[in-house]
C-alpha cells in the first residue's frame, strides 16, 4: 500500500494555479454579472424610486424573488476571499507535499 508520500494523487503543481486562478476569476465574474442583473430585474419589478416595496415584507412575488436571489449572491460573494485563502493555502501545501515527496 502507497503512502501518502508516494501517491501523486490529489496533490497540486505550479501548473494547476492557472487553472485555478481562472476558475476562480470566472467564479466572482458570474457572481458579479448575477448581482447586477438580478439588482436590475428588482428596480423594474419593484417601485425602488418611492422605497414603496421593502423586501420580504410588503413586496411582490418577482420583487422577494429577486431580492433573495440578490441577498443569497451577496452571501456567497461574500466568502469569496476565504475562499481564495483555502485555494492558496491548499496549493501552496500540495506544492510543499509534492517537493517532499520527490526528495523521498
Amino acid at each position: 500500500m502507497k503512502t501518502l508520500l508516494e501517491s501523486k494523487s490529489g496533490q497540486y503543481s505550479i501548473n494547476t494555479l492557472g487553472a485555478v486562478a481562472i476558475a476562480f476569476v470566472v467564479a466572482a465574474i458570474v457572481f458579479g454579472i448575477g448581482a447586477v442583473i438580478l439588482s436590475d430585474v428588482g428596480n423594474e419589478v419593484g417601485d425602488t424610486a418611492t422605497n414603496k416595496y421593502v423586501c420580504g415584507i410588503n413586496g411582490t412575488y418577482a420583487y422577494n424573488a429577486t431580492c433573495n436571489g440578490s441577498e443569497g449572491i451577496d452571501t456567497i460573494s461574500g466568502w469569496l476571499p476565504t475562499i481564495g485563502l483555502i485555494i492558496a493555502a491548499a496549493i501552496v501545501i500540495g506544492v510543499v507535499v509534492g517537493s517532499l515527496a520527490g526528495r523521498a
